[in-house]
């Protein structure tokens, strides 16, 4: 579980509202972040994508392949929900 996911389940016993307290984003956009109150905002990044890169790079590095420095930047989509 994600911080913002085990904060927003209790907040709600003591009658807080997590975005009176504070913005709580989540990162990874699962299914949990629709199913508390209030529902997370996340940022959503396509899980697919980036595991084919990893296993894409690690055959480079296991290859011998050095990569100083080396950087992919993979696109994102923040979700907004009820709790930005």
């Amino acid at each position: 579980l994600a911080i913002p996911q085990i904060l927003a389940s209790p907040a709600s016993c003591w009658n807080q509202r997590v975005q009176d307290q504070g913005s709580s984003p989540g990162f990874d956009d699962s299914p949990w972040a629709t199913r508390v109150t209030p529902k997370l905002s996340t940022v959503h990044q396509d899980s697919e994508l980036t595991g084919e890169r990893m296993a894409l790079t690690l055959l480079r590095l296991i290859s011998g392949e050095v990569l100083p420095g080396y950087r992919e930047y993979l696109t994102t989509e923040i979700v907004w929900r009820d709790s930005a």
